[in-house]
């Protein structure tokens, strides 16, 4: 079968033939461009498949085999699937240039004016993740604009409509930059969100995935180190 000749493909080399890997919408536009680049040039048998999605639609499709792994955000549910850590990252928070908090160092969420708030909508796990770093509840959030993606929200913050959670990735990658934007570090013990990779238990090229996150790490500690 195909799978049988795909398999004996891989013996002979590391991290070759397909791979389909779901990422999610906040991850993927930053972490893929600074990656895509050494994983092609190391590994140039590799055939990769990227599929963007929501955590849990990714989920839903690591289960039924439609997809061989992802990269989501954790802490999330993941059932019986497998996950490794490869990176852990920060949040910042965006204001509007000439906001009256928009200046100094790190700000702790409870002096955020909440109801100045922009989210993404639910479904999104960062929107989670940032509620959980400022130990706030949905309850207690009940934000009047939800956006679809990240770029929606800076875009919003830019025109003076609020302010919004930025992780370091999108940061790095000029997301605020060239915009009527200031940013400080959100003041709450990080790191704000681990960046893993997703695998079902039965997958056969476990080692493959080990050889990916090694290489999307040492891009990441490399570009730190030049910060």
């Amino acid at each position: 079968s195909a799978e049988i000749v795909e398999l004996a493909q891989q013996e002979k080399a590391p991290l070759s033939g397909k791979l389909k890997l779901g990422v999610i919408p906040t991850i993927g536009p930053f972490l893929l461009p600074q990656v895509l680049p050494a994983i092609r040039k190391r590994y140039p048998k590799l055939e990769l498949y990227l599929i963007e999605d929501q955590s849990a639609r990714l989920v839903e499709r690591l289960n039924s085999g439609e997809i061989d792994a992802a990269i989501l955000a954790l802490p999330f549910e993941l059932g019986q699937l497998q996950s490794a850590t490869f990176w852990k990252e920060s949040f910042w928070v965006a204001f509007p240039k000439d906001h009256p908090l928009g200046q100094g160092g790190a700000i702790r969420s409870v002096t955020l004016p909440s109801d100045e708030l922009l989210m993404l909508e639910e479904g999104h796990c960062m929107r989670d993740h940032a509620l959980s770093a400022c130990h706030l509840s949905n309850l207690q959030h009940s934000a009047t604009f939800q956006g679809t993606s990240l770029y929606t929200l800076i875009e919003m913050v830019a025109g003076g409509q609020g302010i919004t959670f930025l992780p370091q990735m999108a940061v790095d990658a000029g997301m605020a930059k060239h915009r009527r934007i200031s940013l400080r570090p959100l003041a709450e013990k990080g790191p704000h969100r681990e960046i893993g990779l997703v695998w079902r238990s039965t997958y056969h090229r476990k080692h493959d995935l080990q050889l990916l996150m090694e290489c999307m790490t040492e891009v990441l500690e490399k570009k730190t180190s030049k910060k």
